[in-house]
This record gives C-alpha cells, structure tokens and sequence, in this order.
C-alpha cells in the first residue's frame, strides 16, 4: 500500500479531502438556507427531506464514492452503505461541533474515529429484548 508522508495510506487520502470538503459544503449551505443545527443532525435515511439537503451537494457524491476506498470500509459496511455512512458523518460533525461553522478539530476527530472504527475487525453488538414468559429446557 502506497503512504503519503503523514502516513495515512494513500485510498484515504482522497477520502479525506472528499468528506472534508463535504462538511464545508453543508456548513455553507447551512449559513445561506438559514438552517438551524437540529437540521443537519440526526440519523441517515430517517428523514429522507433532511438527508435530500446534504445529497443534493455536488460534493456528496464524490465523498460517498471515495469512501468505500478506505481500509476495511467495504468489509466493515458494505460498499453500498457508502451513502448512508457519508451523511451520518455529517449528521455527527455537527453533532460533536456544536456550530454552524468548519473546525479542523472536530473534524479531524471524527475522522480519526472513523479510521479507528474501520480498523477494528471486532464489534460488540448489544441488544435488549423482553424475556417475559421465556422458557428454557436447561
């Protein structure tokens, strides 16, 4: 696998600057609409008028088509969940920021989680189910 010089392999790379550009892309969109955070936060395909604002970008499709290029990315999700994990990390950039703005911060932490989440091959799954009435032989 080919490394630029900060180390991050070179797939990421256009990732990167394509989900980057992405998170500035709703910022602007965001400032000229008028929209409020609670617009562009939320959870992927729930709303599908909230989701329409981000994937009308120009920028989107490229994000959504360079992500699948990360490590693990097609393993861990699936190729095409490449739309739905694009706008979640949007939905979660202005979760974690707070502001209609771009910060280099909150971004490169999200991103950095993203990478540590595709590079962990293991994940704990949890779930809640009522029991009620269960009967078990052993």
């Amino acid at each position: 696998m080919v490394s630029t010089e900060d180390d991050e392999p070179a797939e990421g790379k256009g990732a990167k600057i394509a989900l980057r550009q992405l998170v500035k892309d709703t910022v602007k969109m965001g400032q000229t609409a008028g929209l409020s955070l609670s617009e562009l936060r939320g959870i992927a395909f729930y709303d599908m008028r909230k989701d329409e604002k981000i994937q009308h970008l120009e920028s989107f499709e490229t994000a959504a088509s360079k992500i699948v290029y990360l490590p693990r990315f097609v393993e861990s999700f699936g190729a095409d969940a490449a739309p739905r994990i694009a706008l979640q990390f949007v939905y979660q950039y202005f979760e974690r920021g707070h502001v209609m703005s771009y910060s280099e911060e909150v971004f490169e932490s999200m991103y950095d989680d993203l990478i540590k989440e595709l590079a962990s091959p293991i994940w704990i799954f949890r779930g809640v189910a009522n029991v009620r009435y269960f009967v078990s032989i052993r």
